[in-house]
């Protein structure tokens, strides 16, 4: 993205923070790291995510009876414990992209990735913590 930054190792670009691609590609297929861990960051993240899904839209339908087995309170917090991990581990390295993205000046699409995720998180906790009655 930035033709100006050059690296003789792989890393990030320190502007956006985009990973760096070799100038001139080789005919070696090698192991993608970045795409390794942010698969496994996937997948952990799908299966935190499905119980919150579950616990939020299944309230929903009056024919399971949600509510009856697990109290309203109790989904809340059990939906806070879950979703957290997701934002701040899962999400972990836009925030820290979008950091070099701010440090840099350079706003970009990590940027954007990051607030919505902190907000999400920030709006949840606050409703759902600090004003329990509130409906979420």
């Amino acid at each position: 993205m930035h033709p100006q930054i050059r690296r003789n190792a792989p890393g990030s670009c320190p502007i956006c923070g985009m990973t760096l691609e070799p100038v001139t590609p080789t005919g070696a297929a090698h192991a993608n790291m970045e795409l390794t861990h942010m698969t496994r960051r996937f997948w952990v993240a799908l299966a935190l995510t499905v119980p919150v899904f579950l616990l939020e839209m299944g309230s929903h339908i009056p024919t399971l009876g949600l509510q009856r087995i697990v109290a309203l309170q109790t989904s809340i917090w059990i939906q806070f414990a879950l979703s957290t991990p997701v934002v701040l581990w899962a999400g972990w390295p836009f925030f820290q992209r979008a950091w070099a993205s701010l440090v840099h000046r350079s706003l970009n699409m990590f940027s954007l990735i990051a607030l919505g995720n902190r907000s999400g998180l920030w709006l949840q906790s606050r409703s759902h913590l600090l004003a329990p009655a509130f409906p979420g």
